[in-house]
């Protein structure tokens, strides 16, 4: 799988799909998508009301809470949440989850203590940095630790880079995805 940033959402290309995975609520959607999640455009099939879905290689749960969504995407057997770091979840919510591999937070989301313990809680290897958080190096970095990487254009994942039991955090934040 392959990950570029846009303005305002994540390209996500697999082997049969491009999904947008949207962060923010005005993004410039230039590319032809299979698939968006997270919110409504025309001429494209988009996710935003609770369920699960299977389109082609992804599959996507939808929770609604009180404060926000959660989405679950699962692609090439990877596990990625797009969320709101002021979302409650209690431990139905965590079992329904289950293991992420890369965590993406909407717009907005401020770094603090508070957003801390949600990564920690969810635990994933990749807190994938866009939006607000891309000015925040400094404060991602004293805050989650000190793997940051910066990948040029893309990031390129596979299973076999999750398949590490002991591993720390990484911040990935993709430079000039265009």
């Amino acid at each position: 799988m392959e990950i570029k940033e846009r303005a305002g959402y994540f390209l996500l290309k697999t082997k049969e799909t491009k999904v947008g995975l949207v962060y923010s609520n005005k993004p410039k959607v230039t590319d032809e998508l299979d698939l968006v999640i997270n919110a409504d455009l025309k001429n494209t099939y988009s996710l935003t009301e609770p369920g699960e879905y299977e389109i082609k290689d992804v599959f996507v749960i939808v929770m609604k809470k009180e404060k926000g969504s959660v989405y679950i995407i699962n692609v090439d057997d990877i596990n990625l949440l797009l969320v709101d770091a002021e979302i409650d979840l209690n431990e139905a919510d965590l079992d329904a989850i289950g293991e992420i591999d890369i965590l993406i937070f909407n717009d907005g989301v401020a770094v603090s203590s508070d957003t801390a313990k949600f990564v920690n809680r969810i635990d994933p290897q990749v807190l994938l940095i866009g939006g607000n958080l891309a000015g925040k190096k400094e404060e991602l970095v004293k805050t989650f630790g000190e793997h940051y990487v910066e990948e040029p254009k893309k990031y390129k994942v596979s299973t076999t880079d999750f398949d590490n039991e002991e591993y720390n955090l990484h911040l990935v934040q993709i430079i000039d995805g265009k």
